[in-house]
């Protein structure tokens, strides 16, 4: 595509959720981001998914293996939780040091990882060229992200063969198991909580799929599938095997004790507040330190949604003509607190007090008002509204 993108920064760090994405303003250094949990998950899933297809027959080990793609799909891509130095020895015990699988593992491994870093720099180039989407269809710049991101990947299998080969001709689907990756995760959280995946940017899984089939069948390409055909073809059966298995265990209620349905809903509700607040921090003190912009859409995104939850209350509520400040300092060592309104400029003018406001309260106010020689008012019923309005008399 004869596209130079020298500007480019890669980072991996760590947030409790699977997620990559590329921020590019055009005016700084574009940033590549592709989270350490997903580098971590993949491994593990490619792992416990060709160890289970290679002894399938094996029951101790279709048992360990499902067991641990379960776990990843409910504890870690759905949570986010990193795996355990218990959970990696229980799987490294499963493949139980098999040179093959291992050597499988890599090699679609590094298909995967330069699948996903050309897919995130297509996004650049797309924009490089002023290609436009329409609001009716902007899926398709994903789906044109992915074909750049395979005929990347496809050429580089191609013309470094030999002792320079880089990737290998026998992982050409490795990006489909990618797909099928995230598949699982979204059947798994359909399966366990009902969770349906909607995102009109991002087509399903199954859909990229299919579009990446196409290219790879292209006669541009000539290469050696065999090999491929047959681990992507075991790494189906199991694909399936898992989506039957965790359906019939489901129905027979055999996976209850590994539901987390509360926090699973609260994560819907609320998006989970500490998570967007750890990742909101994570992302401003990136922009801080210039890693990334704070035009970032990921920061503008966490951005609005605090804000709205601290300073946006029921239009019910709009009589009160409310203000919240929220004042930065810089030089402040503790995480926050609240401040006087003197620290920021502003004088109280007046008080209202509640209409059931208690005689001991109205007492302590009034005091209080007198030291700030500010007007206090008491709340009461309009009773000539038909609405039962609420207005304010002066409290002498």
């Amino acid at each position: 595509h004869h596209y130079s993108g020298t500007e480019i920064e890669l980072s991996n760090r760590y947030q409790n959720t699977i997620n990559s994405y590329i921020y590019n303003d055009k005016k700084k250094t574009a940033f590549v981001y592709i989270n350490e949990l997903f580098e971590s998950t993949v491994m593990a899933f490619l792992l416990a998914m060709f160890k289970w297809s290679k002894d399938f027959e094996n029951f101790e080990t279709y048992g360990e293996c499902f067991k641990y793609v379960l776990f990843l799909m409910n504890d870690v891509c759905i949570f986010g939780e990193m795996q355990s130095e218990s959970a990696n020895k229980a799987l490294l015990e499963a493949v139980d040091g098999d040179i093959q699988i291992l050597q499988f593992v890599g090699d679609c491994y590094w298909i995967i990882v330069v699948f996903s870093l050309a897919h995130e720099v297509a996004h650049a180039y797309l924009a490089s060229i002023g290609k436009k989407y329409s609001d009716n269809h902007p899926e398709r710049e994903e789906y044109d992200a992915d074909m750049i991101a395979y005929h990347i990947v496809l050429k580089i299998m191609i013309e470094e063969q030999g002792e320079s080969a880089i990737l290998e001709e026998y992982t050409y689907l490795a990006p489909m198991m990618y797909m099928d990756f995230f598949d699982l995760y979204y059947y798994t959280d359909r399966v366990l909580y009902k969770t349906v995946f909607y995102d009109p940017e991002h087509p399903t899984p199954i859909k990229r799929k299919n579009r990446l089939f196409a290219i790879a069948y292209k006669k541009d390409y000539d290469f050696e599938s065999e090999d491929g055909n047959h681990l992507y073809g075991g790494f189906l059966d199991v694909y399936d095997e898992y989506r039957n298995q965790l359906l019939l265990k489901m129905e027979r209620r055999k996976l209850d004790t590994i539901l987390h349905i509360e926090e699973r809903e609260q994560i819907r509700r609320n998006g989970d507040e500490s998570a967007v607040l750890g990742d909101f921090v994570a992302l401003a003190l990136d922009a801080v330190h210039g890693i990334i912009s704070g035009q970032n859409p990921e920061l503008l995104k966490y951005q609005f949604v605090i804000l709205n939850l601290m300073c946006i209350k029921h239009r019910s509520w709009q009589q009160e003509n409310e203000f919240r400040i929220l004042f930065p300092n810089p030089k402040l060592k503790e995480d926050g607190k609240r401040l006087g309104l003197r620290d920021i400029g502003l004088e109280i003018s007046a008080i209202y007090l509640g209409k059931n406001c208690s005689n001991r309260n109205k007492k302590k106010l009034k005091e209080i008002a007198s030291n700030l020689h500010a007007d206090i008012y008491q709340m009461r019923v309009d009773n000539q509204s038909r609405k039962f309005d609420m207005c304010f008399e002066i409290l002498k």
